[in-house]
Formats: C-alpha cells, structure tokens, sequence
C-alpha cells in the first residue's frame, strides 16, 4: 500500500520521523520510506491552510496514493473528549473565512460567496463519512473546524460554539479534505486532543501527551498493514 502522511509541523509527527530515521526533512518535499509491506511518504505543509492546501495539492498532481493520512494535534470544545485522545475527523468547515461585523460573525456562504452545496461542501461542509481507509473503527468520530487563529477569548468561543457547533478546532484540516475530495483520493484526519478550548492558558496543555498518542497509532498502523 502507497500512503501519505501530511502534517503542518515536524514537532506533530517528530517519533515517526525519529522510527523512520528521517532528518532535516524540508517542508513541502516528499520523502518516501519503506515500512514493512508499505511505502510511506511523509509530506511537511508548514502551518495554517495556505500552504497545506498547495503543498498537498501539487503532491496528489504528482504522484497516487492509497491513501491519505493527516496527521496532528487539536484543541476541543467538546470537554467529553480527554486530553491525548485520537479522534477522527468527520466533518470539516471553515470556522473564520467571512465578515465580522461588531454583533455578528457571516462566513462566506452566509453572504453568498460560496455556495453551499459547490463540491465538495454539503450545506457548507465537507464530509468524510465514507472513507475506505477505516485506520481504526474504536476512534470518535468529531466535528472540526478549520481556523487561521487558535481561539483563546471567551466571546469568541462561545460564537464559534452557537454558529458551528464543533468539537475540535484546526488550523489545515479543511485544506486536506478539501484536496483529497477534488483529487478523489481516500483520506483521513487523525488528531489527537492537546488542549481545551478555553480562555487561553498554555499550563493546561499536554502537547507532548498528545503528539505521543497518535504517532503511537500511526506506528502500529503501519507496522501491522
């Protein structure tokens, strides 16, 4: 099996890259390993949507894959979701492209800039419900949103809560989906869970918790497959 495994950051899938002995990998380059009957590639975006989205996009123009693994951390609304948890994202949606008006926050299908249901969003989604890729069946399947600022105000957070209603916020997952579905190419985001989102308080953090759990999946995916 031929995967891609796409992350914005080094430090989100650093044991991986350690297990696979990769150094000074660059970011936007393609590496490519063997591990047991598969051929990993690993790509690096860099942060944020932009660069994920054309990054990623002249990688599938490029080359095939069987699959496509996004790979990261997340910070969750949903307080049912435990720190370090690996969750499986679902549903994706832009969580700041629009207007902010002083009472009020319109994304661009609010304001007819985008339709609503032009491919590949469904009522200004994009939904991966039916993946062949199936990594793991026991992982919850949560609702994301994609955003270019992580949410540390309250105000703001209880917006992004009444308008969208998300149980994880990310700065690239939609730039994945988004690629994967016009490439048509199978996918999956996986995050693990470093933060609450909450008035911003980086003590309650577990990063290094979360970036260990989901390598650690990944690892035992790719040694078993």
């Amino acid at each position: 099996m031929k995967y891609l495994i796409v992350s914005a950051t080094h430090l989100e899938i650093q044991p991986l890259l350690d297990h696979l002995k990769l150094k000074n990998v660059m970011e936007g380059i393609v590496q490519k390993v063997t591990i047991a009957k598969n051929e990993i590639s690993i790509l690096i975006t860099g942060v944020g949507m932009m660069t994920t989205a054309f990054h990623l996009g002249r990688a599938l123009a490029k080359n095939t894959y069987d699959g496509v693994i996004n790979v990261g951390i997340a910070g969750a609304f949903d307080n049912s979701l435990n720190l370090g948890e690996v969750v499986s994202v679902n549903r994706q949606q832009y969580g700041d492209l629009g207007v902010e008006s002083p009472d009020t926050f319109e994304d661009v299908f609010d304001i007819g800039l985008t339709k609503r249901e032009s491919h590949p969003f469904k009522s200004g989604k994009i939904y991966n419900n039916k993946t062949n890729l199936n990594l793991n069946p026991s992982f919850k399947k949560v609702r994301a949103i994609s955003v270019n600022k992580v949410s540390g105000k309250v105000d703001q957070i209880a917006q992004l809560e009444r308008k969208y209603n998300p149980q994880i916020e990310v700065m690239e997952g939609i730039a994945v989906h988004f690629a994967c579905k016009q490439s048509v190419v199978q996918y999956e985001e996986l995050r693990a869970i470093s933060n609450y989102v909450e008035e911003r308080n980086k003590a309650n953090w577990n990063i290094p918790l979360a970036v260990k759990n989901v390598n650690a999946f990944i690892l035992t995916f790719l040694d078993r497959n």
